[in-house]
Parts: C-alpha cells; structure tokens; sequence
C-alpha cells in the first residue's frame, strides 16, 4: 500500500522496482506526497535472446512494443492514464520538442542486449506557460498505482521463433516532484484504436470522451506492421456537432507540427498534432463538459487495407473547481 511521505522542495527519486514478466502485469505503488511532475517509467536490464533460426519483422516501438498498454490507476477518481507504447513515445515530441526514451532497437536476432526504455507519464506540461498547474497533486488520492501490461516476443517481432528471458529485465518508477500549496487541475490522457477500413471521405471516429476539458489529440496513423505513415490522412477535422474546432489537410497538421519540434531528426512521419488550446494553457481548454460527442471526420486512404489503424491520444482536464477543491490561490 502506498504511504505519504515528506519531501523537500524539490524531490527526484527512483521509488519502485519491479521485475517485468513477459505477457503478465507489472504493478508498481506511487508513493503519495507533493506534486508529481512526471513519472518515467525505465525498461532496463538484459535481455537474453537465444536458439531459434527467425529473427522476423520489427512491429510498431522498437522496443517499445514489449509493451502492450500503460495504466495510472487511482482512488477515488478512476484512471488517469491509458497508454499504448506508441502515444507513450510519440506524445514526448510534442511536450520537449523532441523524441526522447526511445531506446536501441532490438534485431531479433540472438545475443544478450541491453534495454533502456524509458516512458514517461506526463503530468506538468513543458510547452504551457505555467506547466505546474497540471502537476499531480499526488495527496488529493487515497491510492496511486502504475499497471503495466506487458508483452514480449509475439507483440515486438512477428515470425520470430527465438526464447527471449527477460529474467534480468525490471521495470523502475523514477519522478519528479514539487511541494507548494494550493490545488491543481487533474490531467487525464488516454488514447483510443480504430481500423481504417476504405478509402473515405467522410470516416468519423466519435469515441472520445466527454465531461472534461479537452487541451489536445494527437493522431498516429499506421500501416503494415504498424509502420507510422503518411498515406492514410489527407484531412482532418475535430468537431462537436456544428462547431468545428479544427480543419485542415493533413499537410496542413504536419506545418504545424514543425511548430512544437525543434529537432529536426525527430521524425513526424504519420503524426498529426491538434492543440485544442492552441497555447496549452488550462483557460483555452475546450469544456466539453456540457458536450453530447467529440467527432473526428477523415478524409482517408487505405494503402494497407486490413493493416491500416489510427491510434488516437488524448488529454484532457479537470480543474480543481470542477472536482469541488477550491482553486489554486
């Protein structure tokens, strides 16, 4: 169980180790006290790979995808996080300016490699004027608890027939944390996947969530071997019945992209950044909170028929007011 404990101003601390077991769940307790500004979560250790003859072909992260989906677990909210490895990953360009814990592609091939993933639950957001209004007021819970699904072989390489061990393998919980007064809003991010099925000028995907504040969408479009691409979107519109937040085509999207990432060797390939608050700041936030739906309409491709998917990540808020705290003074 996860007990509060007493920070200084500032605190930076690797607080849990847990072995990562292949195709199981890995539970990790956050230790409640101050203000979390994010959590990495760090795939280390070797992995010892032997025996078999097919190296076979790399899906999705690399090695990401020795994760299946990423959890923040909370009482008495619910879930403050739902991640797959992909919005994990791609979400840090947009946040630092760029690609950041990717870690060293595995080959499939046999040998001993060492991992060092790292993925990051974001709370205090870098690109917003005050980035600590989103920091996770860590004592506002009677419980915090990081799940991750893992994976292994099957979900990293398709065709590959070697053992992997990853008995030396650990995912650590590393944060950072603040101590101040005053309440902050609660930052939730999931993300959602749907198969793109035709060519489409009208495809919609109205599965969003509603009854928060929206900041933002991020759009990873994917083909075979959910290789990222841009092939699919030719336009992208976000709207909420008649009122349209955002339409534009899809080069239009990667234009604007270049705006939030400043290294160049980031690559944007298949991502469509949308900033609902154009700035990140909470007061231009979309409140659809009185909203019936959130759609998003396609003007789409299908270059890779079955193989073709969006995976859609999402944040949204929930200021201090609206969960009946009083505002941060």
């Amino acid at each position: 169980m996860a007990v509060s404990i007493l920070l200084k101003k500032h605190d930076f601390a690797n607080r849990n180790r847990q072995p990562f077991v292949a195709n199981s769940q890995t539970l990790l307790d956050v230790l409640r006290g101050g203000f979390i500004q994010y959590i990495i979560m760090r795939l280390r250790g070797n992995l010892v790979v032997s025996a078999g003859t097919a190296s076979g072909t790399s899906l999705g992260e690399n090695p990401g995808n020795l994760l299946v989906r990423g959890f923040l677990d909370s009482a008495p909210v619910g879930n403050l996080k739902s991640l797959s490895p992909r919005s994990l990953i791609r979400s840090t360009i947009f946040d630092y300016g760029r690609l950041i814990g990717a870690g060293t592609a595995l080959t499939g091939a046999a040998g001993t490699f060492a991992l060092d993933l790292n993925l990051m639950f974001n709370f205090s957001l870098e690109r917003s004027p005050r980035p600590i209004d989103t920091a996770l007021e860590s004592d506002a819970f009677t419980s915090l608890q990081i799940r991750m699904q893992n994976g292994g072989r099957d979900t990293q390489f398709t065709g590959n027939d070697r053992t992997f061990d990853f008995t030396a393998v650990t995912w650590d919980a590393v944060d950072q944390r603040e101590i101040m007064a005053g309440h902050t809003a609660v930052l939730f991010e999931y993300d959602i996947t749907r198969q793109v099925n035709s060519v489409n000028n009208n495809f919609t995907i109205t599965d969003f969530a509603v009854g928060r504040r929206l900041l933002s969408h991020l759009y990873a479009a994917e083909t075979t071997n959910q290789a990222l691409t841009d092939g699919i979107v030719n336009r992208l519109k976000v709207q909420s019945g008649s009122t349209v937040f955002s339409d534009a085509f899809g080069l239009d999207h990667r234009s604007n992209d270049d705006l939030w990432v400043y290294d160049a060797a980031s690559a944007e390939t298949g991502l469509y950044f949308v900033p609902l608050s154009p700035d990140y700041t909470l007061g231009g936030a979309i409140d659809a909170r009185q909203l019936a739906q959130i759609s998003a309409v396609f003007d789409q491709n299908n270059p890779g028929a079955a193989a073709d998917r969006y995976i859609i990540c999402v944040r949204d808020v929930l200021y201090a007011e609206d969960m009946g705290m009083a505002p941060t003074s």
